[in-house]
């Protein structure tokens, strides 16, 4: 016994004797709390545990009425009539003053059915959870066995309880109508089964029992037979359908064939021709008719089929749509492959070159005439084979041939469509459902197959492109995805690293060179070569001198220049004097003076200086200001006022320092 026959037996009898002990113990201990407590109307009546012989069985006792509640079949009544037969037997045993020992039997009888009276009605059910057993009654502990699988369910006795119209009797199999995980237990399964046969006997609803397992498969073969017969059904029709569209082209290739052709040369030839014309057709329907007798096929009849009908091919080379393949013969018995197949979807070019080999074949048939009538009969024997049809995909070292095949005699097959495996662009498959093949015909355009051995399939694709030297790529949704992650990263690597001169962090140094390692591992899980690219991108970021100064602390930002002093060009004024700003009447407030040249400033300069002058020389003169400035008037010897400047020569020599002083500044901005 295997490795896992013994786990599933350790299970098994580990399972049953502990649920065997919490249905059978009084106690409510761990056990009854992991497997559940039964109702009070259900009770262990008896039970087998053989655990060296797979062998366990478990007998209930369901209480289905009253104390008083009596059977409601002919048992029942039998038992009434007994008991009331043997009440008279008594009574007459009295009357007839027999002796006291049958009347003491009598009143046993009584008392005996009394008690059977009394006891509450029930049902009792037995449990099979045994393991399975071969042909030979060897056990088998396979996961087709409890706990794995329900138990087993037989009504033991109590049919007698079962209202009017119900189909069951002792002995029969009872239907657990569950939805059986290994996480339930014997006690579920009873008190599923308790609580239907008490509602049946309590409603008075009839009870069946379960399909045997005979039925079940007479059943399946029932429903089977029958969705055959309506697909026959279906394909006979179409095939009277065809049948009768293939018998007018033949009626009317009959018809072109024994048509009278006069020719254009003479009217005596044209004349012998329709004379002869009834002479060819008895000769044509005397072909056509030997054709059909059994064995008569030879001489031009034979050549005639053998060019009409459908070829035979044994090289791969010269293969076309419609050809008959000996699958027993080489080189088509040591293909790569063959498997069943069936299209769902083909692409355009593919449907246009089956429409025109399909179109090519009746072309043919109709121009061969009479003598193509055996090839047409043919067609039609196919047409007729096809309810038995199905499709296989060939794998061969040169060819993908998709063909037609009987069911039962894989001897032969139909070429449907061939194409050179060198025209394979690319494939996709799902494992155990669809293979999708592109071609370099339409690299957008599969050929789509439902075929379950997918895998394999592709497996034998890939293998015979080996042998060519055509190495593909192999992708999956797992690669694609890792690619996209990788793509991802190395844009987010580009981000950081443009921010990298704004943040000069070690930090962020580190956190780049994690992200060139991430980006790294995703090319490398999918197979693709950019990650040597990244890694050598990784190498030039570590040796950039911005990255080795972060790196080593000698860092340092560059300071920002200062910006130089803006040179003012010649004959901008930067600042005003006072006296430009002043100039006018003091009573007037002042006001901002227009731009003006810098010729018009020193003219005007020159101005003011010779107008102190001319001041200062009248200033004698002026009666007003000497009586104002008495005080700086003294008289000479000749008795004249005279005018003391004394204090006054420090503030014209301050004055004429301060022009100086403007003259020098305005010179020097002049020459900057």
């Amino acid at each position: 016994m295997s490795s896992s026959s013994d786990r599933t037996a350790e299970i098994w009898s580990t399972r049953l004797q502990r649920e065997l002990l919490a249905l059978t113990s009084d106690g409510a201990g761990d056990d009854k709390d992991a497997v559940g407590v039964i109702p009070p109307f259900i009770k262990v009546q008896e039970h087998e545990l053989v655990i060296e012989n797979g062998v366990c069985k478990v007998t209930f006792r369901i209480e289905v009425g009253e104390d008083q509640m009596a059977p409601k079949k002919e048992e029942g009544g039998e038992a009434e009539k007994e008991g009331e037969e043997s009440e008279k037997g008594g009574d007459a045993d009295k009357a007839e003053g027999e002796s006291g020992d049958k009347a003491d039997e009598g009143a046993d009888a009584e008392a005996a059915v009394a008690a059977a009276l009394s006891e509450p009605a029930y049902v009792a059910l037995t449990l099979d959870a045994s393991l399975a057993r071969t042909l030979d009654g060897k056990v088998v502990a396979s996961p087709s066995s409890y706990p794995f699988q329900a138990p087993g369910a037989f009504l033991v006795s109590g049919a007698a309880y079962f209202p009017e119209g119900s189909e069951i009797d002792d002995g029969d199999r009872v239907d657990i109508d569950l939805d059986w995980t290994p996480s339930l237990h014997l006690n579920d399964a009873v008190l599923h089964v308790a609580l239907r046969v008490r509602e049946s006997i309590r409603r008075g609803e009839p009870f069946s029992r379960a399909a045997s397992e005979e039925e079940e498969g007479k059943d399946d073969i029932r429903d089977k037979v029958d969705e055959s017969v309506q697909v026959a059904k279906e394909r006979l029709g179409n095939f009277w359908g065809s049948f009768k569209a293939n018998a007018n082209k033949m009626a009317a290739a009959i018809d072109d064939a024994v048509a009278p052709r006069p020719s254009p040369h003479s009217s005596t030839a044209g004349g012998a021709a329709a004379a002869a014309a009834p002479e060819v057709a008895r000769a044509s329907l005397s072909t056509a008719a030997a054709a059909r007798a059994p064995g008569a096929f030879a001489g031009n009849t034979a050549k005639t089929k053998r060019e009409t009908g459908p070829k035979t091919s044994g090289r791969t080379s010269s293969v076309a749509i419609g050809d008959d393949l000996q699958l027993a013969e080489a080189p088509w018995n040591v293909c790569s492959g063959m498997y069943t197949c069936k299209a769902i979807r083909r692409p355009v070019f593919m449907e246009d070159t089956m429409e025109a080999a399909r179109r090519g074949r009746e072309q043919q048939v109709a121009g061969a005439g009479v003598t193509g009538a055996g090839s047409l009969f043919k067609s039609f024997t196919a047409s007729a084979k096809s309810v038995l049809e199905e499709s296989l995909l060939m794998i061969t070292e040169e060819l993908i041939v998709e063909m037609r095949t009987n069911k039962f005699t894989l001897g032969t097959g139909t070429v449907t469509f061939v194409i050179p495996i060198s025209s394979l662009a690319k494939l996709k498959f799902r494992r155990q459902e669809s293979v999708s093949l592109f071609f370099k015909q339409a690299p957008d355009d599969p050929v789509i197959y439902m075929c379950p051995d997918s895998a394999e399939c592709v497996q034998q694709i890939q293998t015979v492109l080996k042998r060519h030297g055509v190495r593909g790529k192999h992708t999956n949704a797992a690669t694609q995805r890792s690619i996209q992650a990788a793509l991802s990263i190395v844009a987010e690597i580009q981000r950081r690293e443009r921010q990298l001169e704004s943040t000069p962090t070690v930090e962020s140094v580190n956190e780049i060179m994690d992200l060139y390692r991430q980006a790294a591992e995703k090319f490398e899980q999918a197979g693709d070569p950019r990650h040597e690219e990244v890694m050598g991108h990784m190498r030039k970021f570590l040796a950039k001198p911005l990255t080795a100064s972060i790196l080593d602390g000698s860092y340092r930002k560059p300071q920002t220049p200062s910006k130089a002093a803006k040179s003012v060009p010649q004959g901008e004024v930067l600042e005003g004097t006072q006296c430009q700003l002043e100039d006018g009447d003091q009573g007037e407030g002042v006001r901002s003076p227009d731009p003006v040249s810098v010729s018009a400033i020193l003219k005007k300069t020159d101005d003011i200086t010779e107008e102190l002058k001319r001041d200062l020389a009248n200033l004698g003169d002026d009666g007003d200001l000497n009586n104002l400035v008495g005080s700086g008037l003294e008289k000479n010897k000749d008795g004249e006022n005279e005018l003391d400047t004394s204090g006054d020569k420090d503030s014209f020599a301050e004055l004429d320092a301060m022009l100086s002083a403007a003259d020098k500044e305005l010179t020097d901005i002049m020459n900057a």
